[in-house]
């Protein structure tokens, strides 16, 4: 495959939110694939199957979707053109000093900014008590055997607050969390008195706006 081909191969596909996701779920359970026998017939490693390709941290190739789709049916490939926002080139996610941060720029994740109300309170009350605000993303936990309604129920607030959807993660056994990989949303957190690290040496208390 000569350099013009292989570029072209090589092109990322951004689709609406939840679509790759969709069509990688789709694919695996109509061939009733194992994550180790998919990421095999693809040719990546299965971590990148399962983890950054489902859960749209990184946006699958060109080559990769044709490989994907060819385990669909027909009517799958003549459909998925409306659910593709861009095609980006090979070298996409190049910053000054020609480095890569293809993860960096998935991360910024433009969000919707909401007005301060009940809804942006809430979600402060519970990033204070269960949340972890980082760099680039937040953390909020919940029992893994209590929780499941007050899980779903903060993905639906954070979805309609923010208008992107977090990641369901396990962590450890008794405790799941949800993920948002966004520095635009921690930005958004920080201008509304929440702080990034450890709330109690922050001292991080209510921000002010909520007593207004």
């Amino acid at each position: 495959m000569n350099s013009v081909s292989t570029s072209k191969a090589n092109r990322r596909v951004l689709f609406r939110e939840g679509k790759q996701r969709g069509l990688i779920i789709r694919a695996k359970t109509e061939n009733s694939f194992t994550w180790e026998e998919f990421a095999d017939v693809l040719g990546v490693s299965e971590l990148t199957l399962r983890h950054d390709w489902r859960n749209e941290i990184y946006c699958i190739s060109t080559e990769k979707l044709g490989l994907l789709l060819s385990l669909l049916p027909k009517s799958v490939s003549k459909n998925v053109k409306k659910d593709i926002v861009k095609i980006y080139p090979q070298n996409w996610g190049q910053i000054k000093g020609g480095q890569r941060s293809v993860e960096k720029l998935k991360r910024r994740k433009i969000i919707r900014q909401p007005s301060q109300g009940n809804d942006l309170a809430e979600f402060c009350g519970i990033m204070l008590g269960d949340g972890c605000l980082l760099k680039d993303r937040i953390y909020i936990y919940f029992n893994a055997k209590l929780d499941k309604q007050y899980l779903a129920y903060t993905s639906n607030l954070v979805k309609k607050l923010f208008g992107i959807a977090p990641i369901q993660k396990k962590h450890g056994s008794n405790c799941d969390k949800i993920a948002i990989h966004s520095i635009e949303l921690v930005g958004f957190c920080q201008k509304i008195g929440l702080n990034v690290g450890n709330k109690t040496k922050n001292q991080v208390g209510i921000p002010e706006w909520i007593w207004e």
